[in-house]
């Protein structure tokens, strides 16, 4: 048996989470090829109605409560339940470390997306900030110094190094897409430009305020903007819009409606001064759309082929950048057509092989 820890699991409302989606497939991938039964233990969480147990696709999903230390709710469940079961123990760290190699010494495998280092303090609990850091900065090193760790770009390799952990321990799995579900579409007629992701606020990573700020710069009523996912900004995020009728707030999304979005956009925006891997640019390259975005420390999923990189807080150049698309027709199809060609090297098939490949060479 297989058993993966998670704070969040796979969630069938609203718009997910690269996280959850991420070790959901990577379940799926070692599912197709293993006759080992696959748990995902995960914590429940607030506002959804999701069952305690369920299977979703093969895979068995288990939701508890997390009480008021889900990291100690989650071992006490594995430790009662599933450890006398369990050949091989894989935990997705979201948000923060759960520390399973404290209590599963065996066969082990950690799987960090990102770190999130001083983005911690931007939180409204300076407390929960400052704990963060500290246990990005110390635990992580002293307890998963002899784990073998996967994550998903360059980005988040150089920052796991940062805190200690040795290269030859570490290996990059990139995130695998549908590009079958995501697909070309039509795009719309008039300039029509989107930002899918969470909007943190003013001072999180997401910069959805300067898209805006850059978006109204244009003064063509036929324009449109369509901001989709999650938000606890909403108000804030409202008043900025509510005198330009050509921005929409979608709210949250489902996979359908998101493949919606990036097939009739003629850019994804992403103002993000921060992304382990960027796993909507892939998205909605596959869907023949390119990516206008901050630059992040060259970021393997932003690159001249597949969109155009403006500097952080550069909302000049966000706006030239769309302006770029809408006047030069010759630019446009070629960066559509050369997303679609990038997007294929991250496919779901590439991703699942080289999940299997890993895990029989490390168990």
């Amino acid at each position: 048996m297989i058993t993966i820890i998670s704070l969040r699991g796979p969630t069938n409302t609203g718009l997910k989470g690269g996280a959850r989606n991420y070790i959901q497939s990577f379940a799926e991938a070692l599912k197709k090829e293993s006759e080992n039964n696959i748990t995902i233990l995960c914590c429940k969480e607030d506002n959804d109605d999701l069952p305690s147990n369920e299977i979703i696709n093969g895979i068995e999903i288990i939701r508890i409560d997390k009480g008021k230390f889900p990291s100690y709710t989650l071992y006490k469940y594995f430790k009662k339940n599933l450890m006398h079961k369990t050949k091989l123990l894989i935990e997705n760290m979201v948000s923060y470390p759960l520390f399973t190699r404290l209590f599963y010494k065996k066969n082990h495998i950690t799987v960090i997306h990102h770190l999130t280092g001083k983005e911690y303090l931007n939180r409204k609990n300076k407390v929960e900030g400052i704990i963060g850091i500290v246990l990005e900065k110390i635990f992580i090193k002293l307890f998963y110094n002899k784990s073998n760790i996967i994550t998903v770009s360059e980005e988040s390799k150089r920052d796991i190094m940062k805190v200690g952990l040795k290269e030859n321990k570490i290996t990059i799995i990139y995130p695998g897409i549908d590009t079958k579900f995501f697909n070309k579409g039509k795009k719309e007629k008039n300039p029509t430009f989107c930002y899918v992701g969470r909007y943190d606020g003013p001072n999180g990573v997401k910069k959805v305020d300067d898209l805006i700020e850059a978006f109204k710069r244009f003064d063509n009523k036929n324009f449109r903007l369509n901001i989709a996912g999650p938000t606890k900004y909403e108000k804030r995020l409202l008043s900025q819009i509510s005198n330009d009728n050509r921005i929409t707030y979608l709210g949250m999304i489902t996979e359908k409606e998101k493949k919606e979005i990036l097939q009739k956009s003629w850019a994804l925006i992403s103002p993000s001064s921060r992304e382990g891997f960027g796993i909507t640019y892939i998205e909605a390259n596959s869907c023949e759309t390119p990516i206008i975005a901050y630059n992040i420390n060259d970021l393997e999923t932003l690159t001249d082929r597949n969109s155009i990189v403006v500097p952080q807080g550069d909302i000049e150049g966000l706006y030239m950048s769309m302006k770029s698309l809408i006047e030069s027709e010759e630019t446009t199809s070629q960066l559509r057509t050369n997303s679609r060609k990038f997007a294929l090297k991250f496919s779901k098939e590439v991703f699942d092989e080289k999940v299997r490949k890993y895990v029989n060479s490390h168990v």
